[in-house]
């Protein structure tokens, strides 16, 4: 089982900006509003990064861009996950399928457990 999805954090953050921000069929936000302005930034640290390729740095960045980026769609109202569908994940949560409900209760059975 896969949930999430997150599998490059940098080469996805690349293509966050085009998708969101770029004008195309899933635009979610202008391009001189404060979101799209952080997704620029976040852009520019990439490159950066690109550049001196060091994990402390460069680990901290990603994790920052990371966290701002999920907070950004949390507040609009998006799932985290696939922006082109609606999700309440305001409350801390990103489970905006009811799958993921259902696997963890099924991962939580006892007899389960065991085989895992």
């Amino acid at each position: 089982m896969i949930e999430g999805g997150l599998t490059h954090p940098w080469y996805q953050f690349g293509a966050t900006y085009e998708w969101w921000c770029g004008g195309e069929k899933w635009q979610i936000w202008e391009k001189n509003s404060t979101e799209c302005n952080n997704l620029e930034r976040d852009e520019a640290i990439y490159q950066y990064c690109n550049k001196i390729n060091t994990d402390l740095v460069c680990g901290a960045a990603a994790q920052f861009c990371l966290e701002e980026m999920i907070d950004m769609i949390k507040q609009s109202g998006l799932n985290p996950l696939d922006v082109r569908s609606s999700c309440d994940a305001r409350n801390g949560s990103v489970a905006c399928y009811p799958e993921v409900a259902w696997m963890t209760k099924y991962l939580s059975y006892p007899d389960v457990r065991r085989e895992l």
